[in-house]
Formats: C-alpha cells, structure tokens, sequence
C-alpha cells in the first residue's frame, strides 16, 4: 500500500491497476487490523475452495476484490468509513470566508477508525450487504455472516441472472413478434400499391381502347383506306393489351396472396390512405 498522495486524503491505496494484491481503502492506523481481516475470509475461502482476485467493471476507476463462489462472481471491498469535519482555515482563508468566498475543501473527510466491509454483489431483497464496526460488535466478530452473506450473494445472483436472461428471452420473443406483424403489414400495404397500380393501368387500358374507337369513328379519318385502319387497330390494341393487366397477366401474384388478419390489413391501409394524402 501507498500512503496519501493527495493533502486532504488519508487513506491508503493499492495502485489503481495492481490486481496482485487485494484493495484495501485504509489509513495507516487501521491497516494491520484490516490485512487481519484480510487474511481471515482468504483462510476461509480457502477452505471452501473459493478463488479471490482483483478485477474492474467497466465504469469504475479501481479494480475491487472479486471472491469466486461457485462460478459466480462476487465483488467486495473493505475499506475505513470517513467523517466530514471542518478543518482549520488559516488566516487568509478565513479573510476570504469573511468576504462570503467559497473555500476550497473547507470540510474534509477524514478516517474515523470504523472498518467497513460491502458485499457489492446482487442480494436479496432486505438482506444486509454491509457490516462494520459498531457499538457492540466489531468487524471481525461479524465474518462469518460476511462469509454467508458471500454465498447468498453467489446464489441470488444465479437467480437474478435466470431472471434476466427469461425477460430477455421474452423480450426477444416480443421483437420477433412484432418484426412479424410489422412484416405482415408492409407485405399489405406492397398489396394495396400494385393493387391501385394495376387499377391504373387497367383504366389506362380502357382508356386507349376508347381512343382507338374514337380515332377509326373520327370524320376526319374515314377517307383512309380498310387496311391501314386494320392494321393501326392491330397495333394499337397490342399496346392496350400490353399495360392491362386482365389480359397480360400481370395481376396473378396478387390474386394468388392469402387472406390476411382484419387488424393487419386495417393498419395497412391506414398507412396507404396516410401515404396518398401526402403526396
């Protein structure tokens, strides 16, 4: 351990990535109690053929203890709970407190000789996860409910992670859901377009067929010989033909889709209808 590098900071620490060593979060007047207790849940970890070593979750600055527990990971730390109290100002800070100016580190956060141990992993709801020194037991008189406390830690988090992983399935099973209805819904809608399409082009088929009519009836036309209008009939019904989909056979796939849900073609020609009045 290193001692305070900081003037306001009375705590010693372990170098921020050192994982060969446990973390301990203590000042010099409690570290031989803490290695104590240290070694104590070590010895007991042992026994019960537990693993400790050092690692970091992804947000935190500083690797913590991890105690492995039936191939679960449970993180704890031990560390000396510190008490806010004002420290002395000296002359020039307190003219600048007098004028109404904030001090820097006006109050500081000393040790206060009460050993503090945190199960931070999952727990139960209403279990305790943080012992420490009080008026009629100290810390070490408390290990083996931190030892228990370890396990049903261990445990808790095997049920949370079931847990977890049965909402996740179900979440996944309610996207693959709605992925299908939205599927369904978006298949209509192509419907109704090559629907409303194909309607097009079948009155612009019409359309044409008229035209021609109207064109070989014309007064102005009637000088021109049988066989050219025979032949331009020709020419343009193959047109006519050509973009009316009753006689191309454009329109099959739609004929041969399915009946669809009520909910699902009504959502699709909500969209359809809110489509056409944008453009």
């Amino acid at each position: 351990m290193k001692p305070p590098s900081f003037k306001y900071d009375f705590l010693m620490v372990q170098a921020y990535n050192n994982d060969s060593v446990a973390r301990l979060d203590v000042s010099p007047a409690t570290q031989s109690r803490a290695i104590v207790i240290l070694h104590t849940l070590f010895f007991h970890f042992q026994q019960k053929g537990w693993t400790v070593s050092g690692d970091k979750h992804r947000y935190a600055k500083r690797l913590t203890n991890i105690v492995k527990i039936n191939d679960e990971s449970v993180p704890f730390r031990l560390r000396e709970r510190l008490r806010q109290v004002p420290r002395e100002l000296d002359k020039k800070e307190q003219e600048e407190k007098a004028k109404g100016k904030s001090i820097w580190h006006e109050k500081i956060n000393i040790p206060s000789g009460c050993l503090q141990l945190i199960v931070e992993g999952a727990l139960p709801r209403g279990s305790k996860g943080l012992f420490e020194d009080n008026a009629t037991l100290t810390l070490e008189t408390q290990l083996a409910h931190v030892i228990n406390t370890l396990e049903n830690s261990a445990e808790h988090m095997k049920v949370v992670r079931a847990e977890r992983e049965a909402e996740k399935q179900r979440w996944e099973t309610q996207r693959r859901q709605k992925e299908a209805i939205e599927q369904r819904v978006r298949t209509q809608h192509a419907r109704i377009n090559t629907f409303t399409e194909l309607f097009t082009q079948w009155r612009r088929a019409n359309d044409c067929r008229a035209f021609i009519d109207a064109l070989l009836s014309a007064p102005v036309y009637q000088g021109c010989m049988q066989e050219e209008k025979a032949r331009f009939m020709v020419w343009a019904n193959e047109i006519a033909d050509a973009i009316d989909p009753t006689v191309n056979g454009s329109a099959s796939a739609l004929l041969q889709a399915g009946k669809e849900d009520n909910s699902i073609m009504a959502e699709a020609i909500r969209r359809y209808q809110k489509a056409t009045r944008t453009q």
